[in-house]
């Protein structure tokens, strides 16, 4: 299969010169002159490197694409090039998560030139494309049991520091799924050894009963688990450099809101998926032939995250809409970045554009009790940080201790926006 690559550069007479190169070495190309028509191309062409200048119509366009690019499509490989680069922006570009970036200069060189660079990213891209089949693979065939074979491979990418962040991080949420009793019971052992030590835990019951209006309503479960979370928290930020119980507390307060969120879903998830409209609706929104998201209904999801900075990856809900057409009534949402992904698409009131016109979504996942449709992007948004924050491999700029205090502040609004949820 010829392999699919994207050149973004606003010079017409650089675009030209670059694909023509390229048609001879046998790639189909296509062309975008900026950013947005760049995101536009991907979600139509679906290409499999994407290839971008720097200084476009901005002089940090192309690190803002790359930005966007890994944000919404976390596997793609993306190589920056540059005629005025710095050192500074060459590094800012690989934090962002550029494969590779090179100077215009050495593009026609031998060595390390765009040629060898763009196969060495579609090498990549083939293996990673794999990897991702068998970590879907193994998310479907064995949530119910953890075989030591399972265990080693997803041990295996994790470790694998070649792979992409995202991939990391997927084989991390499915390992974490797998390994929730072995983590429940660390937890209990650490918090015993904690209170051993001398903490007290009197004032922390207390605190989170002021700072938690829901407090007093949360299933029993969950408030243990709050109640877990908020001890080992304080108790850390007491002696800071003693102990680090990132994981534990991370592991508990994620524990507590997809608890409390499953509680209120139930009856309504239980019934959206047992009508026929839900499948109706989320045909329109999946284009089967192209096996991904509606084009037109994925250009809206994409406007709605660039003005309300909302935090979810275009492929995440893509896995969602087709585990809903493949499960039916027998899905199950595995996380809170699920439940975050059906609150977005399917628990407010929105007009729907895709390919055949417009539709009206009127909820269809039942959510009442929110004031208006700002607070249910609010909580889709704060339900998917949560296990976003939780997972070492996404946002590593940020460090383990602000992504606690991060994960306790979504925390907090999480339960107090679910709280409000009618059953």
């Amino acid at each position: 299969m010829t392999s699919k690559v994207l050149i973004v550069d606003d010079n017409p007479l650089y675009r030209k010169s670059l694909r023509r190169n390229l048609v001879l070495k046998e790639y189909d190309v296509m062309e975008a002159e900026d950013s947005q028509g760049a995101l536009t191309a991907v979600m139509s062409y679906d290409p499999d490197v994407v290839i971008t200048d720097l200084d476009m119509r901005t002089r940090t366009e192309g690190l803002d694409l790359v930005r966007e690019l890994k944000q919404l499509y976390p596997t793609l490989p993306v190589i920056l090039i540059s005629a005025v680069g710095t050192f500074d922006e060459g590094a800012a570009a690989k934090e962002l998560g550029a494969l590779y970036v090179l100077s215009k200069a050495q593009v026609g060189k031998k060595g390390e030139s765009l040629p060898e660079l763009l196969e060495k990213a579609l090498t990549r891209r083939q293996k990673e494309k794999s990897i991702l089949e068998a970590l879907e693979a193994i998310r479907e065939q064995s949530l119910e049991s953890e075989g030591a074979e399972v265990l080693s491979q997803l041990k295996d990418v994790i470790a694998d520091d070649t792979l992409s962040p995202y991939l990391r991080g997927e084989a991390f949420d499915i390992l974490s799924s797998l390994q929730q009793g072995q983590v429940e019971q660390e937890t209990a052992a650490v918090v015993k050894q904690a209170r051993e030590i001398g903490s007290q835990t009197g004032i922390i019951e207390i605190n989170i009963d002021k700072q938690l209006e829901a407090y007093s309503s949360l299933q029993e479960d969950s408030m243990d688990s709050l109640k877990t979370a908020e001890f080992l928290y304080h108790y850390q930020e007491s002696v800071p450099d003693a102990y680090d119980f990132s994981r534990n507390i991370g592991f508990s307060y994620c524990f507590a809101v997809e608890n409390e969120v499953k509680w209120k879903f139930r009856h309504k998830l239980a019934k959206f998926l047992k009508s026929s409209s839900t499948f109706e609706l989320t045909e329109k929104m999946y284009d089967r032939k192209m096996r991904n998201i509606d084009l037109f209904y994925q250009q809206q999801l994409i406007r709605l995250q660039q003005i309300k900075k909302l935090d979810f990856q275009v492929d995440k809900i893509k896995q969602v809409m087709e585990k809903i057409l493949q499960h039916r009534d027998h899905y199950k949402p595995d996380g809170l970045k699920a439940m975050g992904i059906l609150v977005l698409c399917f628990g407010r009131r929105y007009e729907m554009m895709y390919k055949q016109g417009k539709l009206n979504v009127d909820n269809p996942l039942g959510l009442k009790g929110l004031e208006n449709e700002e607070d249910i992007l609010i909580l889709a948004h704060q339900l998917i940080r949560l296990q976003h924050f939780r997972n070492p491999y996404i946002h590593p700029e940020i460090t383990v201790r602000e992504k606690i205090a991060i994960i306790r502040e979504a925390t907090l609004q999480c339960l107090n926006y679910v709280n409000k949820i009618e059953e």
